[in-house]
């Protein structure tokens, strides 16, 4: 598998696991992500934090509709509500 299948690969599983996600718990879900390896928490923080970087410039950029507006926008409140210095979402591999 090169890197662009891998890319549409997870791209894919994490939309799926969105859709199925609103029909769940997220209690039971913050929870069973709660109990993962230490390190695969840093690896999946660093994702997360990139994808608010990533929707909050969706944001700035007006490139939102009423499906995904509120995403955009809170993440924007987020990531912007950082000071300057800190809005950058390095996550050390350890």
């Amino acid at each position: 598998m090169n890197n662009a299948q891998e890319i549409d690969k997870i791209s894919d599983n994490l939309r799926q696991a969105g859709n199925r996600a609103r029909s769940l718990d997220m209690a039971d879900i913050l929870e069973a992500c709660s109990r993962t390896h230490r390190t695969e928490k840093q690896n999946l923080g660093c994702l997360v934090f990139a994808l608010l970087q990533d929707w909050a410039s969706d944001f700035e950029a007006n490139n939102f509709d009423l499906r995904n507006e509120e995403t955009c926008e809170r993440a924007h409140k987020m990531i912007t509500a950082l000071p300057k210095d800190e809005r950058h979402f390095f996550m050390p591999y350890i």
